[in-house]
């Protein structure tokens, strides 16, 4: 009785060991399933060494690179010149993650302003993080073209009270010599 409660005891748990690899296979494919068709572009890069391990599509159309050329890419490789270092950036969060506003650099040369997150993960048994990033080049350009009309409408608003305020005659006139302006 003591070898078949043995053997029924061994089955058991070979049984939940190959439930818990097949329920860790489903949920790993599921995890992957999402990073992969994430309409935000995303990369999983090595946390010490900045090589990009992963990208999904939605990254590759961002940078114009096909996934082999994004492979072979490090993360400071696709961000600006000027920008402040990758390295100094994740040193300072103390391996917390990170959420920060970056130029990048696309396959073309054009620049990006991306505004992303960092989380600190294991890929394939290696450190690394997972950048989930959205293009905001489009909303940063609005932001700055509305800064420039609000300055625009400021300085019009201190011209037509120097104008109105003035003690002596203003008259402003246009290059066809017509008159469109007089305190």
């Amino acid at each position: 009785i003591s070898n078949a409660t043995a053997w029924l005891t061994e089955r058991a748990a070979r049984e939940a060991a190959e439930a818990a690899r097949e329920a860790l296979r489903q949920n790993e494919h599921g995890a992957r399933l999402l990073f992969e068709e994430s309409p935000l572009p995303s990369l999983v890069f090595d946390a010490e060494t900045f090589e990009v391990l992963a990208a999904n599509e939605a990254a590759q159309r961002l940078y114009g690179y096909s996934l082999d050329e994004l492979l072979a890419l490090t993360i400071p490789q696709l961000r600006s010149a000027d920008e402040v270092p990758l390295a100094a950036l994740l040193k300072a969060s103390h391996g917390a993650d990170t959420a920060s506003l970056a130029r990048h650099r696309r396959k073309d040369g054009s620049e990006v302003i991306v505004e992303g997150q960092t989380h600190l993960m294991t890929f394939d048994g290696r450190r690394a993080r997972l950048a989930v990033m959205a293009d905001v080049t489009d909303r940063k350009r609005a932001e700055r073209t509305l800064e420039h009309l609000r300055e625009a409408q400021a300085s019009e608003r201190m011209f037509r009270t120097f104008v109105e305020q003035a003690p002596d005659a203003i008259v402003v006139v246009n290059t066809d010599r017509e008159i469109v302006l007089v305190n």
